[in-house]
């Protein structure tokens, strides 16, 4: 069970997606695996408190894989993202975030490290991006590229 949850994790990760990560979940508990349990296995076991799901699977396929939580994984894939946006790499931008997309940035990492993953559906759904005007605002702020930001998040959350 955890082998086919792990090749969903580590070979689909341009599909990943919130239901793909559900999907991972669903696996790990009925083969006996439910992401707390393996969570506590890690922290006794590797000495990681809250290792998120991904890297614990990651790390089942790969012993030399890292174990992160959720909120070291988010702020390594935004420090990436901004990497990106600076070198001119990134999906959208090329230099840096302006001002308003730096708190649509705030607002999608704080949603990230609770969920890891993001959809658009999201962004009407969860307060903390439904608040700030949801999909149609953060839409506007990313220049009407929000799908590929969403996508690239995803993916480079996978990673």
């Amino acid at each position: 069970m955890l082998s086919s949850a792990t090749t969903v994790s580590l070979r689909k990760r341009k599909k990943w997606s919130v239901k793909a990560l559900s999907e991972l979940r669903e696996k790990l508990t009925l083969g006996g695996f439910p992401e707390l349990d393996l969570q506590k296995a890690h922290e006794i076991v590797n000495h990681k408190a809250l290792a998120d799901i991904i890297s614990i699977v990651k790390k089942g396929a790969e012993e030399n894989r890292p174990l992160f939580t959720a909120e070291e994984r988010v702020r390594l894939v935004m420090a990436a993202l901004r990497s990106d946006c600076l070198t001119g790499k990134g999906v959208i931008f090329n230099g840096k975030f302006s001002d308003e997309q730096g708190k649509w940035r705030q607002y999608i990492e704080e949603h990230l490290a609770r969920n890891l993953l993001l959809s658009e559906e999201d962004f009407n759904d969860i307060p903390v991006l439904a608040d700030h005007g949801g999909f149609r605002k953060a839409q506007k702020v990313f220049g009407g590229q929000l799908s590929s930001l969403i996508e690239e998040i995803n993916f480079k959350m996978a990673a």
